[in-house]
């Protein structure tokens, strides 16, 4: 075989053959041509950033969500959508009609806006959609709702960051099981946020405000949860909810109703009621729990609870009506009532009324009927009373004083029945102090002071002796009542 040509390699005298050096040359060219395309070898510092990819929501526009002889845009796939800019609404038609279960849409604070006309729902679902999300926009001048997702038997519904305004219906009604958070709901024709009315709720309303509506501010039914919330200025109820249900935390200001009314087994609790135009503050049904409120200034009772509920610990002050008036097997515990128009506490039977303050009132102080115990009250200044009971009550350990009328009428304590126990309690500058218009009652280790008369007590009665300043030395009976 004839040997090939040769070249000398220039730096180091090496011999390439023809064939091997174009092979090496080629081999650099690629080389050079991988570096300069590639940048430098070393990466920049911070984390690598992804590569962008396609959007994974669906906007709502002509292609992807048609609508229809009922709705400007109609959704009937399941997924994510969202609104790329505001949406002007026709008349006759929904603005965006939601057919399909599991759908997320978001509005990007973009508005959908009515024509003012008919009776069309902003967003809507039709019949029994579950898992719908509605967030992030302003909903206004529908004729009907601005979002109803509610329709029975629609459940698990979301509805956040929503503004739903001057709507000829509701602002927002929601499905059962359903979360309104973070929502307004103001001057709509109907109740301002509202979960399904036709079976039990079992909704959670957080964090919204609802005003100048002409239904209620919040409605719902069963088992619902309120809290965070404020009602104002509304022309039926600030918040009526159902039974069981749980309003903690929420503001009810001016408002033609009740500020809050609920079903029996509920609880209302940390909660401001003031200046209700039509009605009592709060309104609660059997076996029901208001605790730890601020109720003033309402144009009717301050706190009207049924039979074998509880308030404890309550401010009630300066309401139209009673301070608190409650049905039978009531606990009324803690609270301070002032300057009500009429009686500061009154109740039906079997009722424990302890530890109140009672002051100011236009009537008595507490007006108890039938096997109460009142007990350690401190009740003065009241118009007429500071007690009355009828039969067959406890009457212990309170501070009655000056508890009369203009007329100088009145009595700190006044008892009408029989089987009364009256003990240990203490009255000052009433006319009278202790009047018991009726005998079988027991009557022992009461002071009085300074009242006109003292004691005013009808025959028939078990009543201790008087003891005074004659006879405060020589008298041994540990049941005597003190007159000083």
């Amino acid at each position: 075989m004839p040997t090939e040509p040769s070249d000398i390699h220039p730096e180091n005298g090496a011999t390439l053959t023809p064939r091997r050096a174009l092979l090496a040359g080629i081999g650099g060219i690629a080389a050079g041509a991988v570096l300069a395309r590639g940048g430098p070898l070393d990466p920049p510092p911070g984390p690598i950033a992804p590569t962008p990819g396609p959007e994974p929501r669906t906007p709502i526009n002509v292609t992807n969500t048609p609508g229809d002889a009922i709705s400007t845009f109609k959704i009937t796939q399941p997924g994510s959508y969202y609104l790329t800019g505001n949406l002007q609404g026709q008349v006759g038609k929904h603005g965006i009609l939601i057919a399909a279960q599991n759908v997320h849409l978001d509005l990007q604070g973009f508005a959908v806006t009515g024509p003012n006309a008919g009776n069309e729902s902003g967003i809507r679902t039709d019949f029994g959609r579950d898992a719908i999300s509605v967030r992030n926009g302003t909903v206004s001048q529908w004729g009907s709702h601005g979002v109803y997702i509610g329709e029975a038997p629609s459940r698990s519904t979301v509805v956040e960051r929503i503004t739903s305004r001057s709507n000829g219906g509701g602002g927002i009604l929601a499905g059962s099981n359903a979360i309104v958070r973070d929502c307004i709901a103001e001057l709509n024709g109907a109740d301002g946020i509202s979960l399904n009315l036709l079976t039990s709720s079992s909704g959670l309303i957080s964090y919204c405000v609802c005003r100048s509506n002409l239904g209620s501010g919040i409605r719902c039914r069963d088992n619902a949860q309120i809290h965070h919330c404020a009602s104002q200025q509304n022309q039926e109820q600030g918040i009526l909810a159902g039974r069981r249900c749980g309003i903690h935390h929420c503001v009810a200001t001016g408002n033609n109703g009740f500020g809050i009314q609920t079903d029996e087994g509920s609880t209302v609790s940390d909660c401001t009621v003031t200046t209700q135009l039509g009605d009592a503050g709060v309104f609660v049904g059997n076996g029901s729990n208001i605790r730890d409120c601020t109720v003033q200034n309402n144009i009717g009772d301050g706190v009207r609870c049924s039979a074998s509920s509880s308030v404890v610990g309550c401010s009630v002050v300066q309401n139209r009506g009673r301070g608190i008036d409650a049905g039978s097997g009531c606990t009324i515990h803690g609270c301070t009532i002032n300057a009500s128009d009429l009686e500061g506490i009154r109740t039906g039977n079997s009722c424990s009324i302890r530890e109140n303050t009672c002051q100011e009132n236009g009537s008595a102080g507490i007006a108890a009927a039938n096997k109460c115990s009142i007990e350690h009250n401190a009740v003065s200044d009241n118009l007429f009373r500071g007690i009355t009971a009828a039969s067959d009550c406890t009457i212990r350990g309170n501070t009655c004083v000056n508890n009369r009328d203009q007329n100088n009428q009145g009595a700190g304590i006044r008892v009408t029945g029989a089987g009364n126990r009256i003990e240990s309690n203490h009255m000052l500058l009433n006319t009278p102090g202790l009047e018991v218009t009726s005998g079988s009652n027991l009557i022992f280790q009461n002071s009085a002071r300074a009242n006109t008369p003292n004691y005013s007590i009808a025959g028939g009665n078990t009543f201790g002796p008087l003891i005074n300043a004659g006879n405060i030395g020589t008298s041994s009976n540990p049941h005597g009542n003190y007159d000083f």
